[in-house]
C-alpha cells in the first residue's frame, strides 16, 4: 500500500525558524483532473502550504473553467504533431 497524498514540515537553515511546507501526491494525471474531489484536494492543500487552514472555504468552488478533454495516457495515448498553440482558447 502507497499513500496517495502527504504532508512535511521542515526548517531550513536560511529560514530563520519558520517551517516550510511540502504537499505531495501520486495523483495528478490528466484523466485524474476530471475529479471534482482530487482538485478539492489540490485547492485545499494550497491553502495549507501557505500556512492558510484556517481559511479553507467548507466548499471551495473547484469548478473547470472552460472544457476540458484530457487524452487517455499510456501507449498510444499521445496526439502527435500538436503545440501548445493547439490549445489556445479562441
Amino acid at each position: 500500500m502507497m499513500p496517495v497524498a502527504w504532508v512535511r514540515t521542515y526548517n531550513l537553515a536560511k529560514s530563520k525558524g519558520t517551517p516550510g511546507r511540502a504537499f505531495a501526491t501520486t495523483m495528478g494525471a490528466a484523466t485524474d483532473l476530471e475529479s471534482e474531489g482530487l482538485r478539492r484536494l489540490l485547492v485545499n492543500a494550497c491553502y495549507w502550504a501557505m500556512g492558510l487552514e484556517a481559511e479553507i472555504p467548507a466548499k471551495s468552488d473547484v469548478g473547470l473553467v472552460g472544457e476540458y478533454h484530457p487524452r487517455p495516457f499510456g501507449f498510444g495515448g499521445a496526439a502527435k504533431g500538436l503545440k501548445p498553440a493547439d490549445f489556445a482558447t479562441k
